[in-house]
């Protein structure tokens, strides 16, 4: 009986404690003043809505975000001068659109910002694939396809626009097991948006010349050439090399620079002068043989270069040949 009436004093203690404590808070409840109470409400609402605790979605989370800083620095084309030897390499069209990635879940920018394309567009995606592409409309084309990705709108605009895959950086070998396993993975996407770029073997400069002029034909930008045997590496690389339209010129040979290094006892560049009057340096394109016997001052020799400058400088110059003079 005793511990009976010890154990109701306690609880009558514990009701007291308890009223005296809705006191305490009631006040404070009072002086934010219904609204405010409202306010809070919904957002602890909304944060509660906003944030899911399911495995699957916390682990897809967290694959999107590692996904994303494995590609937030993707491989870049060097500039390609003449000198390289890329037979065999393989061939394809410079696009003239934006660089993004697809990361199996959303579509980002090459700086690692991301788009907002409609659903429609993506929903048919490969969700197992890391893919590297180009979000392109047509050849000279470029402002209109920006217009249409930099929105954050999902916009219509997405229609007119394909997903021009041309590498995978997570697939395991070099770019040509890396196309293999592309065509096998992509051939059965049901997707309308989605394209892995159309490749070819280039044989030797001559093939790389005539496909060069069939693109700028047609208003294409130009071409990109790639190492069947390179790694995808997240920085500019010379195992990927963007080629733009090139021209043949002329120019009188000035003066034979001494080459350097490997080149101590060959020539290294020579000093011309073109019928512009431009003076530049040419030192690429000769073979060992042609560095030591150079062309000789006053000679005239023919080279390649891909653009001029503002000051019209040839770009890239490269040697070809002493010109005939015939």
């Amino acid at each position: 009986m005793v511990k009976k009436l010890q154990i109701n004093k306690t609880n009558n203690s514990n009701i007291k404690k308890s009223k005296t404590l809705k006191r305490k808070i009631n006040p404070s409840k009072e002086s934010l003043g219904t609204n405010s109470i409202s306010s809070i409400s919904k957002r602890q609402t909304r944060k509660k809505e906003s944030i899911s605790y399911k495995i699957d979605d916390i682990l897809n989370a967290a694959d999107s975000l590692k996904n994303q800083k494995k590609i937030s620095s993707p491989m870049l084309a060097s500039n390609y001068d003449g000198s390289q030897d890329i037979k065999g390499w393989y061939m394809s069209e410079k696009l003239d659109g934006v660089r993004s990635i697809w990361n199996g879940n959303s579509l980002i920018s090459r700086n690692g910002n991301k788009f907002y394309p409609p659903d429609f567009f993506i929903e048919n995606f490969p969700k197992n694939l890391i893919l590297d592409g180009e979000l392109f409309m047509d050849r000279n084309s470029f402002q209109d396809t920006v217009s249409i990705v930099k929105r954050q709108d999902q916009n219509d605009g997405w229609k007119k626009l394909k997903f021009i895959v041309f590498d995978g950086p997570e697939i395991k070998g070099n770019f040509k097991k890396r196309l293999l396993v592309l065509e096998n993975e992509l051939k059965n996407c049901s997707s309308i948006y989605l394209e892995l770029h159309e490749q070819e073997i280039c044989i030797g400069d001559h093939h790389l010349k005539k496909r060069m002029k069939e693109i700028t034909d047609i208003k294409g930008e130009g071409i990109i050439l790639r190492d069947p045997n390179s790694l995808y590496e997240n920085r500019r690389t010379k195992t990927m090399l963007k080629v733009k339209e090139f021209h043949d010129a002329e120019a009188i040979v000035l003066d034979i620079n001494k080459g350097t290094g490997r080149l101590e006892n060959l020539m290294g560049a020579i000093e011309c002068i073109n019928k512009d009057g431009i003076k530049f340096r040419i030192g690429t394109g000769f073979s060992d043989k042609e560095r030591k016997n150079p062309p000789k001052i006053g000679s005239v020799v023919t080279y390649r270069y891909f653009e001029l400058t503002k000051d019209n400088v040839p770009r890239f110059p490269s040697f070809i040949r002493i010109h005939p003079g015939l």
